[in-house]
């Protein structure tokens, strides 16, 4: 019995909050940071081929490279801080 009424509170607690403002704002921002993300690393494949033959001048690594796994650290670091902030 006491199984079930736990069942039930979370299956409301469940619906009420699928239902509230906050949910809809966060699954918003998760498509706008997804497709922020997805459009950033399409332009990259696009034109790795000439960005690769330019190599970042201190490390000597190709810029391709370079941009793909400093715009993964930007983006994740973006979408942690959209995250965490308040909803207004």
């Amino acid at each position: 019995m006491l199984n079930q009424l736990l069942h039930d509170d979370l299956a409301q607690a469940l619906l009420d909050a699928q239902n509230s403002p906050a949910w809809a704002r966060a699954k918003k921002l998760l498509g706008v940071m997804l497709a922020l993300w997805m459009a950033y690393f399409l332009l990259v494949n696009w034109f790795v081929h000439s960005l690769n033959k330019i190599a970042v001048p201190v490390l000597g690594i190709p810029l391709g490279t370079y941009l793909a796994v400093q715009g993964a650290a930007i983006v994740f670091a973006v979408a942690l801080f959209r995250f965490a902030r308040p909803a207004a």
